[in-house]
């Protein structure tokens, strides 16, 4: 399913620069491609290759070696990562109670998922059947 997404995505941009008028050729992937170092072509490039691809081969690399249960854990808190990053990295610290709310039931679910096991919550066939 992923491979044919992007196919089609390849084979919408190469068509949008020769379908449209003149003066958006500049910024569709074949008027980008024809003047490689056209800034937004940079900006392009970098944020396909190194901000996607190669950030998503090293997560998958990374997680393939962990426990689901920590994999699980950094996974579920990411948001929580991104909003104290971005607070920190652009200085704007304008949370609300929402933010604050759902960041903490962020941290009780992952404290949940590291603190007890599955079966802390099912019972067991054995224990079914002494009742």
């Amino acid at each position: 399913l992923l491979a044919i997404t992007a196919l089609i995505s390849m084979v919408w941009c190469y068509a949008d620069g020769w379908i449209f008028a003149d003066d958006s050729y500049s910024y569709t992937l074949p008027g980008m491609l024809a003047h490689p170092t056209n800034p937004i072509t940079l900006a392009v490039l970098w944020t396909g290759l190194v901000s996607t691809s190669l950030n998503f081969y090293i997560e998958l690399n990374a997680l393939g070696r962990m426990e689901a249960s920590e994999a699980s854990v950094l996974l579920a808190s990411e948001p929580l990562w991104a909003a104290v990053l971005a607070s920190t990295v652009f200085g704007s610290s304008n949370f609300g109670m929402n933010d604050f709310v759902g960041g903490g039931c962020i941290v009780a679910a992952c404290c949940v998922n590291a603190l007890l096991k599955p079966q802390d919550f099912f019972f067991s066939d054995k224990e079914d059947n002494s009742r």
